[in-house]
C-alpha cells in the first residue's frame, strides 16, 4: 500500500500533478500488466483478465472514496446513504451480463470504462473532502447542483447504451416503461440543475431510488 503523502510536481492546463497520483497511475499500469501475464499463463483471456482489472479499479477507486467520508466525514454519508448504496451495491450486478458477450472490442472496453467511472465522479461530487469554502454541506451541494445532475443525466443516458451492447433482445425485455423512465430521469435532472429547492431534489431523489429499487427487483432478481 502507498502511504500518503504530498508532492507537487507540475500543472497541466491549471490541473495540479502530484507524485501521489503518478505513482497510484503507475501501480495501476503496472499491476495489469502482471495480472495480464499471469492470466495467459492460466489459460485467461486477455481480454477476461482486464475487463476484470478495470472493474477492480474503479470500484476500489468509488469504494476508497466512500471509506474516506465514511471514516472522516460521517455525517455526509448520511445525506446520501440511499442513493450510494443502491449504485455501489447493484452496477456490477448488472453489469455481469456483459460476460455472455463474445467478441469485445478496445470500443467497448473503453466505453465500459467510462460509464463505470461516471458513479467515481458522482461519488466525489456527493462527498467532497474540504467544505470550508462553504457554509455547510447543503450550501456546497445547491453550488454544484449542475455538475452532479449533468452527470447524472449523462449517467442514464450511456446506460440505455450499455443495455443495448447487451443484446436488443435484452433491451426489448425491459419494455418501453424503460425508455420513458430514462427520458424522464434526464428531463428531471435537468429541472434539478436549474433549481436551487432543496425540497424538489429531496422529492427527485428518493423517488427515483424506490423507482429504482422497485424496477431491479422486477427485471434484474435473476441474471437469465
Amino acid at each position: 500500500m502507498i502511504p500518503y503523502f504530498n508532492a507537487h510536481l507540475f500543472n497541466i492546463g491549471g490541473v495540479p500533478i502530484e507524485m501521489f497520483g503518478v505513482l497510484v497511475a503507475l501501480g495501476i499500469i503496472v499491476g495489469d500488466r502482471i495480472v495480464v501475464r499471469q492470466a495467459d499463463k492460466r489459460g485467461i483471456e486477455p481480454r477476461d483478465a482486464k475487463f476484470l482489472n478495470a472493474r477492480i479499479v474503479i470500484f476500489g477507486f468509488i469504494m476508497a472514496h466512500l471509506v474516506s467520508v465514511l471514516f472522516y466525514f460521517p455525517e455526509r454519508l448520511q445525506e446520501n446513504v440511499a442513493w450510494t448504496l443502491l449504485n455501489v451495491v447493484t452496477f456490477w450486478w448488472w453489469e455481469f451480463r456483459l460476460s455472455q458477450i463474445q467478441h469485445w472490442t478496445y470500443g467497448l472496453y473503453f466505453f465500459v470504462c467510462v460509464y463505470a467511472s461516471m458513479y467515481y465522479f458522482l461519488s466525489a461530487l456527493l462527498f467532497p473532502q474540504d467544505l470550508d469554502e462553504y457554509k455547510g454541506y447543503q450550501d456546497y451541494f445547491l453550488s454544484r447542483r449542475r455538475w452532479f445532475f449533468g452527470f447524472a443525466a449523462l449517467t442514464e443516458s450511456l446506460d440505455v447504451i450499455d443495455t443495448l451492447i447487451k443484446g436488443e433482445a435484452h433491451l426489448r425485455s425491459l419494455g418501453s416503461e424503460y425508455l420513458v423512465a430514462t427520458a424522464a430521469f434526464v428531463l428531471l435532472s435537468a429541472v434539478a440543475a436549474r433549481t436551487p429547492n432543496p425540497r424538489f431534489h429531496m422529492l427527485f431523489v428518493l423517488s427515483a431510488v424506490a423507482y429504482e429499487i422497485s424496477f431491479s427487483i422486477r427485471h434484474f432478481s435473476t441474471l437469465d
